[in-house]
């Protein structure tokens, strides 16, 4: 997470796979709820989740047993036209 803020003050836009490094850690680290703010972190960036993105933070979700989140994201996903694969069902 502190990679972002340094990218950020050095005028680097973070890209996609620096978020999804960046959501996995959360998830990692049970932060569940951050990986929700570095979703919407990339939306005001500009950056287009993937399918990797949504699978870690549905797993972060899963393991703080917030399933309607989980569910709510796995409907995000479809709703941007990402189709979800086997790990995003077995989440």
């Amino acid at each position: 997470l502190e990679l972002l803020a340094e990218l950020r003050a050095m005028g680097v836009k973070p890209g996609v796979s620096t978020f999804n490094a960046a959501i996995h850690a959360c998830y990692k680290g049970g932060e569940w709820d951050r990986t929700l703010s570095l979703l919407s972190e990339m939306k005001a960036d500009k950056v287009k989740p993937d399918v990797v993105t949504h699978n870690a933070a549905m797993a972060a979700a899963r393991n703080a047993g917030r399933w309607k989140e989980c569910l709510s994201l796995m409907q995000s996903m479809r709703d941007q036209g990402l189709t979800p694969d086997q790990i995003s069902y077995s989440t």
